[in-house]
């Protein structure tokens, strides 16, 4: 499904993948087994979710906004101004 919509592995993390359209203006995205994470225009990140519910089973988690955090992959994510705020579980980080 991802290269039906024209998404290439990155250079650097070939499980980072990311979607067509000029810097800034596109979808970066990683799958790990059913579990995707999606950055980018939150309009772009809809559309993406409505394309990929028209193909699939799917139930899109929370869109996050300015202060939002979850919990994905052993990992806590908090969405700030400029991007992401990404910290490892206190249970990986015992001295």
């Amino acid at each position: 499904m991802v290269q039906e919509r024209g998404f290439t592995q990155g250079a650097a993390d070939p499980m980072i993948l990311i979607g067509p359209g000029p810097k800034g203006k596109r979808l970066k995205m990683s799958i790990h087994v059913d579990d995707p994470w999606i950055t980018g225009p939150k309009e772009m990140i809809e559309d993406h979710f409505a394309w990929i519910q028209s193909k699939a089973h799917f139930r899109p988690g929370k869109i996050l906004e300015v202060g939002d955090e979850l919990k994905h992959l052993s990992r806590g994510y908090r969405k700030t101004p400029n991007g992401y705020c990404i910290r490892s579980y206190e249970k990986y980080c015992e001295d």
